[in-house]
């Protein structure tokens, strides 16, 4: 999963430029912590949404509204995560590939700008509520 492997990058990045002097270590920084470990608890929940789709189709019942839960879940997830490492990476985030100074092969710019394109994607954030709320919860229109 793509979403995975940059969570991962913006981790493995924080843990080494701690431990280079790059700024406070993460142990040092509970803010910080925090944050990331909120996020993964939110990347374990992205994994359990699209495993109750895969399962539902396994069972022959066609998804509903819990497809609709799983893209509009991993769609803001995938915003929250290139914001958390836009935070992280400061104004190196803003390099592009092949500068100088740029942090994970910078690729954090293209993917802030690209991020938000993907909740217009397969049905806007305000769709996938709409049959959250009509088939998952029985509300009306």
């Amino acid at each position: 999963m793509p979403l995975q492997q940059l969570f991962d990058e913006i981790v493995e990045y924080v843990t080494e430029a701690g431990r280079n002097g790059g700024f406070n270590p993460i142990e040092e920084n509970p803010e910080l912590r925090r944050k990331i470990a909120d996020t993964y608890a939110q990347m374990r929940i992205s994994w359990l949404l699209s495993y109750r789709v895969v399962w539902l189709q396994s069972q022959g019942d066609p998804p509903s509204y819990e497809s609709s839960q799983s893209k509009l879940w991993v769609t803001e997830l995938t915003q929250r995560v290139v914001g958390l490492g836009m935070e992280i990476l400061g104004l190196y985030s803003q390099l592009a590939p092949g500068a100088r100074h740029a942090v994970l092969h910078g690729k954090m710019q293209k993917l802030y700008r690209a991020q938000r394109a993907i909740t217009l994607g397969a049905g806007t954030s305000e769709i996938q509520r709409n049959i959250i709320a009509r088939r998952g919860l029985g509300m009306g229109r």
